[in-house]
């Protein structure tokens, strides 16, 4: 998900709570004492798991349940204080990766900081899967037997104009070619975002609650079968389409420039040497 849409996301949680502070206090609450307290945490946090390493204190296996813990205090401090979860477990985790990144422990072993939060990756993934499958299971069901042309159609709206066109203002200048941007647009920012927001408007009790429920349902589903539909077919095109262009010269084509390599990150090794 994007740092937009965590900020949105976080927003929308504390707007109704502090409506009568005003924007001060929205601001003030939910950016500024949230982001402080993760990015404390975050640091120290990272740093004593480092000094803890430095120490023999922690072993491997637990380093990953640390990760969780740091995101779970940075988000109840926030919780406590009146403030937004969401920006504080965010801010947090890139504290906890800098400190990580920069605090060295002088420890030579076979799992490097770029390893530590691979737990907490995982079980995060698995999360977000039982998430869905509790949302068609439970949710999907009481929203289609609301069904309407007014709700497919404002799902359609979301699913191409709302997030499509925000992507392509925000590529502008980059260079890319219109099928790229087409195609970020369609297969981008997209996941549980709109699920984690249906459920933080419905813990404030605003009014319209149950007709945005049904909304964010039935765009959620629309976007799980088209997307899935369409996956193949428009990745195959895609790639027929970056093949003729590089074929022909494709002089200037930003798809073409390198990828800057990131941070190695080796779980289960390479497909061809499982071993390495």
């Amino acid at each position: 998900m994007s740092s937009g849409a965590w900020i949105g996301l976080a927003v929308a949680g504390v707007t109704a709570a502090y409506a009568l502070g005003g924007v001060a206090g929205v601001f003030w609450r939910a950016l500024l004492l949230s982001g402080t307290l993760g990015l404390l945490i975050g640091q120290g946090g990272g740093r004593l798991l480092q000094a803890a390493r430095r120490r023999g204190w922690v072993t491997k296996e637990w380093r990953g349940v640390y990760v969780l813990a740091v995101a779970v205090v940075s988000y109840e401090a926030a919780v406590v204080t009146d403030g937004s979860g969401f920006i504080a477990a965010w801010v947090a985790g890139f504290s906890f990766g800098y400190a990580l990144r920069h605090f060295r422990t002088g420890v030579e072993d076979d799992d490097g900081p770029e390893r530590t939060p691979d737990f907490a990756e995982d079980l995060g993934g698995l999360l977000a899967s039982v998430s869905l499958m509790v949302f068609g299971a439970l949710l999907l069901g009481p929203a289609l037997q609301h069904l309407n042309w007014h709700l497919v159609g404002y799902a359609v709206l979301s699913l191409t104009v709302v997030r499509m066109l925000p992507v392509a203002l925000s590529l502008a200048g980059t260079g890319l070619r219109m099928p790229t941007v087409g195609y970020i647009g369609w297969f981008g920012p997209r996941g549980l975002a709109s699920i984690v927001l249906a459920l933080l408007v419905a813990e404030e009790h605003i009014p319209g609650v149950e007709l945005l429920g049904r909304v964010v349902a039935v765009t959620v589903a629309l976007s799980v079968l088209l997307h899935g539909v369409s996956a193949v077919a428009l990745a195959e095109r895609y790639g027929r389409w970056y093949g003729r262009t590089t074929a022909a010269g494709g002089r200037g084509l930003r798809e073409a420039a390198p990828v800057p390599e990131g941070p190695a990150r080796h779980r289960l090794g390479r497909l061809d040497h499982p071993e390495a």
